[in-house]
């Protein structure tokens, strides 16, 4: 084909029909050879059964079981009377808002993507603050 004349869709299947694949010998299907191994992210190999470079079963458990062995911090409660101000900004997409505890005066105030993680913020600020009921649980697991 010449560079003055203009390339078709036609053309290009055409081509890709014709053209010799480039592992010539290998299977163009997708399917593995018989006894081939995969060497994945971790540098572990294993048979085909899954993806390249992804993690193999065993570094998928081992990420799974420090996933599930993650310390959380205590569930707590907010003191009596704390009060939840919220707003969204449309044109920036962003939640504002305050978490004020007026037993102790103490106001806390954030910016976040969502509302959720917006209340979550405040209030894990509040008890970092040391602000909450007597009797609950403090982050660091001691009763008030």
């Amino acid at each position: 084909m010449s560079s003055n004349t203009k390339r078709t869709i036609l053309d290009a299947a055409r081509e890709a029909k014709n053209a010799v694949p480039v592992a010539a010998g290998k299977p163009a299907t997708g399917e593995a050879e018989p006894g081939a191994v995969v060497t994945y992210a971790c540098g572990h190999e294993a048979g085909v059964r899954s993806i390249q470079n992804a993690f193999c079963p065993g570094c998928q458990a081992a990420r799974r079981r420090q996933r599930a062995n993650r310390k959380r911090p205590p569930p707590g409660r907010l003191p009596d009377g704390a009060v939840f101000h919220a707003v969204y900004d449309a044109a920036s997409e962003v939640w504002s808002g305050t978490l004020a505890v007026p037993a102790t005066g103490a106001v806390f105030s954030g910016r976040e993507p969502g509302v959720h993680r917006l209340l979550e913020r405040l209030g894990g600020e509040c008890f970092a603050a040391g602000v909450g009921p007597k009797g609950a649980a403090t982050t660091d697991g001691a009763i008030e």
